[in-house]
């Protein structure tokens, strides 16, 4: 059976099935964010502390390493996310506006909005 043929079942909308995907959308780019996160920073973390990292014994080593890498994760697993969340946002302002105007106007906002907050993030965690 199609998607669309669910979407003309009794009690079965194509909008909740678009709902679904979207927050499916969402939980992934968390996932792949985080992953993708370990991925990168792990190697990293573990040459430049056991290259430079002085006096540390290997567990305080293995500490830093784990600490560096679950930062670096969390950050662009939360990116990734906000990112989603983002485009979510325009896809349902764009549905519900069928005027082409009003989703341009609507784009530009969201676009502003999210940089501008991901600008305030950025320069609050540094």
């Amino acid at each position: 059976m199609d998607m669309d043929d669910d979407a003309n079942l009794p009690g079965h909308t194509a909008s909740i099935v678009e709902l679904w995907d979207e927050i499916a959308a969402i939980f992934s780019g968390l996932i792949g964010g985080g992953r993708y996160g370990l991925k990168i920073r792990v190697p990293h973390a573990l040459v430049m502390t056991f290259l430079f990292g002085g006096e540390r014994s290997f567990l305080q080593k293995a500490k830093v390493v784990a600490k560096l890498a679950a930062e670096h994760a969390s950050n662009l697993a939360a990116f990734a996310g906000l990112y989603k969340l983002i485009l979510v946002t325009l896809k349902v302002l764009s549905h519900r506006t069928n005027n082409r105007s009003n989703r341009d106007i609507y784009r530009g906002y969201f676009r502003r909005m999210g940089n501008s907050l991901l600008s305030f993030i950025g320069i609050c965690i540094i």
